[in-house]
């Protein structure tokens, strides 16, 4: 298993990018990860957040970490936004879509994903153990 400890994420408003296969976790972009319960709720409580519209790229990416892969969608802060886009917002962006474990994911169910979708609420995880454990704090 994969450890990331505590995590904030943004996850969006709508059930657009709520997707099926994800098996257990919402869509997000992860904004901080591994960090203490206590940096986690000092940072979450310091961060402010408006409604986000975020551009999906085309082509996905597949991350792997001590035998745990990833399929992410790369994203951009979409020109659409009024306003620069938050100091927090991650270098490398990213939605991810779908986890597992010990082999490569060799499906990518992303036919049906919107090329643009908005986002607007912070939340924290903690995701120690299987993603289909991790639970949501706040």
């Amino acid at each position: 298993m994969q450890d990331f400890g505590y995590c904030i994420w943004l996850v969006p408003e709508e059930d657009k990018w709520d997707l099926p296969w994800t098996a257990g976790f919402e869509t997000h972009i992860t904004i901080y990860k591994s960090l203490s319960y206590f940096d986690a709720l000092r940072l979450f409580l310091s961060l402010s957040t408006k409604s986000i519209i975020v551009e999906r790229e085309q082509d996905s990416i597949q991350t792997s970490e001590n035998r745990f892969h990833a399929l992410q969608y790369p994203v951009v802060y979409s020109k659409l936004n009024k306003g620069e886009k938050p100091t927090w917002w991650p270098n490398d962006a990213h939605i991810s879509v779908k986890y597992k474990y010990d082999s490569e994911i060799t499906d990518t169910p992303i036919t049906k994903l919107s090329e643009s979708c908005k986002f607007n609420k912070l939340i924290i995880m903690k995701c120690d153990g299987h993603f289909k454990t991790w639970t949501r704090l706040f």
